[in-house]
């Protein structure tokens, strides 16, 4: 078993973020299927179908839905520096999760003993999402403090309630993604993205600048710049929204 099992994944991204960066998470999905009686989790642009607990099945299925759509809504949301930013930090912290969680899974020896394992670092980060549906660092404390949860203490015992789940963080915007034929809508984005773009900017103007919870500067948003959009044009847009942020280094110093 790795290093990783002892450690919850990091709300930070570790490394600087470059160009190169964002080009690869834009390029990653996953969709969740079934082949023969086994769930499996598909990860694009690689291919690779990894056999998953189907315990998790669920939980997958929303995380690979809610990536795409934080990826897609990036390019609507980017009038906003800061809003643009919070998003680009959970979309890297989605691919940290899963990639944590299918580095794990290819540890365990045989399928038969994949049926029954659970991993910490997922279950923690299914408390987050499940409490709180955020995942930095006063999410943590506030986990710890009402809840007595903490990395240590991760107890899923029984299944997340998906019907609660769904009514705490999918009223207004389709945040889960339950009824959504991913397999079938890779590239495309979700049509919640509009909504939830809308809703991220509409936060922003009512609450104008200021410090964000990490501590960065935000910006005033002129509701004259936002532009809004039927649909987004694909994954070129999503690289192109983010490109005048790494072409001057200073300023990608200053961003992230």
């Amino acid at each position: 078993m790795s290093s990783f099992s002892e450690k919850p994944v990091s709300f930070s991204h570790p490394t600087p973020i470059t160009q190169e960066t964002i080009n690869i998470i834009g390029s990653k999905c996953s969709y969740v299927t079934s082949t023969n009686g086994h769930m499996k989790m598909v990860i694009l642009p690689e291919g690779e179908a990894v056999t998953m607990p189907s315990e998790y099945e669920k939980a997958l299925c929303v995380l690979s839905y809610r990536f795409e759509l934080q990826k897609y809504t990036i390019p609507q949301v980017a009038a906003s520096k800061r809003a643009c930013k919070m998003q680009l930090d959970g979309l890297l912290y989605l691919e940290r999760v899963r990639d944590r969680f299918i580095t794990e899974v290819h540890a365990v020896p045989t399928v038969a003993a994949l049926q029954h394992w659970r991993y910490a670092a997922f279950d923690y980060y299914l408390w987050l999402d499940y409490m709180y549906g955020q995942h930095h660092d006063e999410a943590r404390r506030l986990l710890q403090s009402q809840h007595g949860v903490t990395f240590k203490l991760v107890a899923l015992k029984k299944p997340v309630d998906w019907t609660t789940y769904k009514k705490c963080h999918c009223r207004q915007v389709d945040l889960c993604g339950f009824d959504y034929p991913l397999e079938s809508m890779i590239g495309t984005p979700p049509p919640a993205t509009n909504t939830w773009a809308k809703s991220i900017l509409s936060r922003e103007l009512n609450e104008g600048s200021g410090q964000d919870k990490d501590g960065n500067e935000g910006m005033p948003l002129e509701k004259d710049n936002v532009k809004q959009q039927d649909e987004l044009l694909g994954l070129w847009l999503f690289k192109d929204a983010l490109e005048n942020y790494t072409q001057n280094p200073h300023l990608l110093e200053e961003f992230f």
